[in-house]
């Protein structure tokens, strides 16, 4: 269970995955390929429409070559360029058959953002650390279960907390009954579960990369 939610998951890190998967620049013939030494004017550029949307998706389809190029935009000034860098490092980190380096430059530069003043930002930087197996990610996610507002350039729109629930839910199997939707009074309820959850579990979790999900030792 834990294997086929978690790989759901995975493929659709972060948010913006649904809109990315559809070409929508380039007509019937597609959109021209990209080279590293065009992602930082794509990042600049970078909007809340599907268009350029998969601009990002083509950033990601480079792979390795792109690592260079969108670990720098990590540390923008620019929301637009630290958003991309973030969704594009962690498709990449958790793409199947990442390498080792670009995992840990991913892991370096999304652990980098989780204090990021844009709360989605934060949030979708421990998205991807947790699906890379780095567990602190973890508790920027609860604190993001109290977010119910659209997330930052989500393309379909998705709260923040579902997304966030989303994620721990899937690579820790723990739910405590929380529902995106609920009342204000229950969600901070289950909230409040995963904080003491974490407080009493947090040292001891321990990834399985077999089953791409945390356990307690």
């Amino acid at each position: 269970m834990f294997r086929s939610r978690a790989s759901r998951f995975a493929a659709f890190t972060l948010l913006v995955s649904s809109a990315l998967l559809v070409a929508c620049d380039g007509g019937s013939k597609g959109p021209a390929k990209i080279k590293p030494a065009d992602i930082p004017g794509i990042a600049a550029a970078v909007k809340d429409d599907a268009p350029s949307l998969n601009r990002i998706e083509q950033i990601i389809a480079l792979g390795s070559e792109a690592v260079p190029s969108l670990v720098p935009l990590a540390g923008s000034q620019s929301e637009a360029e630290r958003y991309t860098a973030i969704t594009a490092l962690g498709r990449i980190g958790t793409a199947n058959g990442a390498k080792p380096a670009d995992i840990e430059a991913a892991t370096k530069a999304l652990a980098s953002r989780l204090d990021d003043p844009n709360v989605s930002l934060r949030t979708y930087a421990a998205g991807g650390l947790v699906a890379m197996g780095d567990k602190r990610g973890v508790p920027v996610l609860i604190e993001a279960l109290s977010m119910q507002q659209r997330g930052y350039l989500s393309v379909p729109p998705e709260l923040l907390n579902a997304f966030a629930y989303r994620a721990l839910n899937a690579y820790t199997g723990q739910s405590f009954g929380y529902d995106p939707l609920a009342d204000e009074a229950k969600r901070a309820a289950s909230q409040q579960q995963w904080r003491e959850w974490w407080k009493a579990n947090g040292d001891r979790l321990q990834w399985d990369a077999s089953k791409r999900v945390f356990g307690v030792r």
